[in-house]
């Protein structure tokens, strides 16, 4: 995904589905320098960051339990 791709998906008043290696995730923050972001796996709870290239901006809206 592109960089601003994602600042606005995270500015949406929206919860749109992004993916991580096929799982739903949240974004807790971006930084920007590194191209990182850092995301919380749905199923899991499990929190890391990741290159923001590797997500996967599903376009379906969601209502998600963060």
């Amino acid at each position: 995904m592109e960089i601003e791709k994602l600042k606005e998906l995270i500015d949406s008043p929206a919860n749109v589905e992004v993916l991580y290696r096929s799982h739903p995730v949240w974004i807790d923050a971006i930084d920007t320098g590194a191209q990182l972001a850092k995301i919380k796996i749905l199923e899991t709870k499990e929190k890391k960051y990741v290159p923001i290239e590797d997500l996967i901006d599903t376009g379906k809206v969601i209502n998600i339990k963060r």
